[in-house]
């Protein structure tokens, strides 16, 4: 999920933990776009739930995430393959985020070396059962875990879809390297058309102040 931080997001980090414990969720990722938060920050929110940290960039293949970072921010042009060796230099892990699931063909994927994850299940993309349909063969083809995610930009969307991860530990390492292994799935809904209408205006609204109107 995006906090405040990717400028895009209306989620603090109280809004973060309320809705998260009413959701049921035992743990949260938190991958703001381009900068990834703080060893401290994680700390201070895990004694309330757990947080994998990481970031989300723009490729030139689509949006991917490093899953299992702290305290970096990235800037610039990123090419996807170049990120991925990043993040598995870091420790972290790289996750295929929300693939178009209109897409032509997977070659822009297939070409690339060690994804270690695809989110087959995004509670925003649509049309929602092809893009689970594609992305989930897309996983299979490249023999990486399965994972769901809110991609949630508003706190009410939180938990819509997520993954289950067979990691009994609360520790976030421990999770990250229980979906590295596989030992996770997806789950969870589509969002509804009134979070999505909320989000596209949120958008709109941040652009609006980019641009100064």
């Amino acid at each position: 999920m995006h906090t405040v931080k990717s400028g895009d997001s209306s989620i603090d980090i109280p809004s973060l933990i309320a809705y998260a414990e009413v959701k049921g969720l035992d743990g949260v990722a938190i991958t703001d776009h381009n900068v990834a938060p703080t060893l401290s920050l994680i700390e201070e929110i895990g004694r309330r739930i757990m947080v994998i940290p990481g970031l989300e960039v723009k490729t030139e293949v689509g949006h991917m995430i490093g899953l299992g970072i702290t305290g970096i921010e990235i800037s610039g042009k990123v090419y996807a393959q170049s990120f991925i060796d990043y993040m598995h230099r870091l420790g972290g892990i790289v996750v295929l985020a929300h693939p178009n699931p209109m897409r032509m063909n997977d070659s822009m994927y297939t070409k690339l070396s060690r994804v270690d994850c695809v989110e087959v299940l995004n509670a925003s993309l649509r049309p929602y059962k092809i893009a689970y349909a594609r992305n989930y063969m897309l996983a299979e083809t490249l023999k990486a875990s399965k994972l769901g995610g809110s991609d949630s930009h508003i706190p009410y969307t939180i938990g819509d879809a997520y993954t289950i991860v067979e990691c009994d530990d609360q520790d976030w390492r421990d999770a990250v390297e229980a979906i590295s292994a596989g030992l996770c799935r997806p789950a969870g809904r589509a969002s509804s058309l009134s979070s999505r209408v909320l989000r596209m205006l949120l958008k709109l609204s941040s652009l609006s102040s980019t641009l100064g109107f």
